[in-house]
């Protein structure tokens, strides 16, 4: 099973937590990318803490050109530059908290196999920003969540960093429970599935475990 690097934002409280994939190569942030092609934002309105109002979901990607490093460091793990395409994905409710933000970048090889990989019609990026959830691979959707979604430790993380008194078992409780809007996308490569859902009870939003 995999999990992700995601940056949780509770008002002005950033928490980052870094999961799984630290052994894999990634596109160098901020430092040495040569910004390509910037592609327009598209927005979506969703129901994401499930409390009646509307909140925004924004995608932003930009084509870059950048070496790869890995994560959490500046090494660099070769001596050319690759064509990455960078998203930034952010959900922030009406009243302009931020509530989920990631960011990932995807080399130009695993964006291509992205479409391979589910037997579906190539998209330019400016076009797959366009139409994110219309692509099989993406979605939001409200369903029910097995505890094998659910990760333990990555949620007693969230709750020491945010010296939360909350249990994880009080948490649990509550994602059991009932349905919830979960937004999905693909991130760093087709098998990257990426899953977010937030909790009242954390007051934060946090990502279920992929099934890989």
């Amino acid at each position: 099973m995999k999990n992700f690097t995601v940056g949780l934002v509770l008002g002005a409280c950033f928490i980052l937590v870094s999961i799984g994939f630290n052994t894999f190569l990634r596109a160098e942030q901020p430092n040495g990318e040569e910004v390509l092609e910037s592609y327009p934002a598209a927005k979506y309105k969703l129901d994401f803490k499930d409390d009646g109002k509307q909140d925004t979901l924004t995608v932003n990607c930009k084509k870059v050109k950048d070496y790869s490093v890995y994560p959490g460091t500046n090494k660099k793990t070769s001596e050319e530059k690759f064509v990455w395409y960078q998203f930034h994905i952010t959900i922030v409710s009406p009243n302009h908290e931020t509530i989920w933000d990631d960011t990932y970048s995807s080399k130009d090889e695993d964006y291509i196999g992205l479409y391979k990989h589910f037997e579906t019609p190539y998209l330019t990026p400016a076009v797959y920003v366009k139409k994110f959830f219309s692509k099989k691979f993406n979605g939001i959707e409200k369903r029910k969540i097995s505890k094998e979604e659910v990760g333990e430790d990555l949620l007693k993380r969230i709750i020491k960093d945010m010296k939360s008194k909350v249990s994880v078992k009080d948490v649990e409780k509550e994602i059991l429970h009932g349905e919830h809007t979960i937004v999905s996308y693909r991130g760093d490569w087709a098998e990257d599935l990426r899953q977010a859902v937030y909790s009242k009870k954390l007051q934060s939003a946090f990502g279920l475990t992929s099934p890989y």
